[in-house]
């Protein structure tokens, strides 16, 4: 389902922001045919600190041994990428697919005055999520950047901030 104040348009290159949630809970991140999903022609896959930060406590506290051993699958997935990633004018980045333009990001650069300049929460990981978000758009490029998320409450309040979102 996707949530957006506008149209959503095919681009040439959209920014993909994916909540912790939808990484463990849907099909692994890097066999998703993004492209299709976001109507682009290249997708930049940016994980945030933050669900790194979420995925990390995870693979100890998940309810489950099932969920705790997918959590350190998706780890190990973002360290290979993470790994191979090249430095760019926009920081580290790799490919994840180069067949399908699909590239992989961790974001992590937060400045302070995001929090207060939204009235954002610190303590709340939506809304560290939602700030890297904020960071990171440029306001020509507002329909480029997507947050992937099925957590009505997360959704609605990004799109209140004119983030546009979708669930898989």
């Amino acid at each position: 389902m996707l949530l957006c104040l506008e149209v959503f348009k095919p681009e040439e290159m959209k920014f993909v922001f994916i909540d912790t949630n939808t990484y463990v809970h849907y099909r692994f991140f890097d066999t998703l045919d993004w492209p299709s999903i976001v109507e682009a022609k290249k997708v930049r896959l940016v994980v945030t600190q933050t669900v790194v930060s979420e995925l990390d406590k995870l693979k100890y506290t998940a309810s489950s041994a099932k969920d705790r051993q997918r959590v350190k699958k998706i780890i190990k997935r973002l360290h290979e990428f993470q790994s191979n990633a090249t430095k760019t004018k926009n920081g580290l980045i790799s490919t994840i697919n180069s067949d399908t333009d699909i590239e992989f990001q961790v974001f992590s650069s937060i400045p302070e005055n995001v929090f207060t300049k939204y009235a954002l929460d610190q303590s709340s990981c939506d809304d560290n999520i939602i700030a890297s978000v904020l960071t990171y758009k440029k306001p020509s490029e507002e329909d480029q950047v997507v947050l992937v998320t099925a957590d009505l409450g997360f959704s609605l309040k990004a799109n209140h901030l004119e983030i546009c979102t979708i669930t898989l």
